[in-house]
């Protein structure tokens, strides 16, 4: 091409060298993903890391979203049910019933200043207020634990029936 077109043969070109080397490449040596494999395969290796953190960092979850249902009532409710229904299994239901009864004998202080601390005196107050028997109105004052669900909703009844004679 060009070095013909200035009137230079390849052969004297190559014959003005007192040294040269011709080398062939035939195409079957090593690939370049081979020669990257064995020769790059740490950086290979970080880059695949980091590929792979990226895509961990930007896709964290998989599926369909699920569409927010708005009913602020229904969820709150949902959520009391759900609590409920943990504490139960896990046989803690005094976390729910003994806030309660600490509510109940607060007010009942705070709008009768004449009865104490006492648990007879507030027994008696409820007594003479409410159709509850003694027994009844104890349990759900001092916390009695309860066995199955139909005294648990017995102890919510008695403490609702309490607070409402306040």
């Amino acid at each position: 091409g060009a070095l013909a077109a200035a009137g230079i043969e390849p052969l004297e070109l190559v014959e003005k060298e007192e040294s040269y080397e011709v080398i062939f490449i035939y195409g079957r040596g090593t690939s370049f993903f081979a020669m990257l494999r064995h020769h790059a395969w740490m950086a290979l290796l970080g880059l695949l890391v980091l590929v792979l953190l990226w895509i961990w960092k930007n896709l964290p979850r998989f599926g369909p979203t699920i569409p927010h249902i708005e009913s602020g009532n229904s969820q709150f409710t949902e959520h009391i049910e759900m609590t409920g229904r943990f504490l139960w299994r896990n046989k803690a239901s005094g976390s729910l019933l003994v806030p309660l009864s600490i509510y109940i004998q607060r007010n009942l202080r705070k709008r009768h200043p004449h009865i104490s601390e006492n648990a007879d005196e507030q027994i008696e107050y409820f007594l003479e207020n409410t159709d509850l028997s003694r027994d009844e109105i104890s349990d759900a004052l001092l916390g009695k634990p309860v066995k199955d669900p139909n005294s648990m909703t017995r102890a919510v009844k008695n403490l609702k029936i309490l607070s409402e004679s306040l």
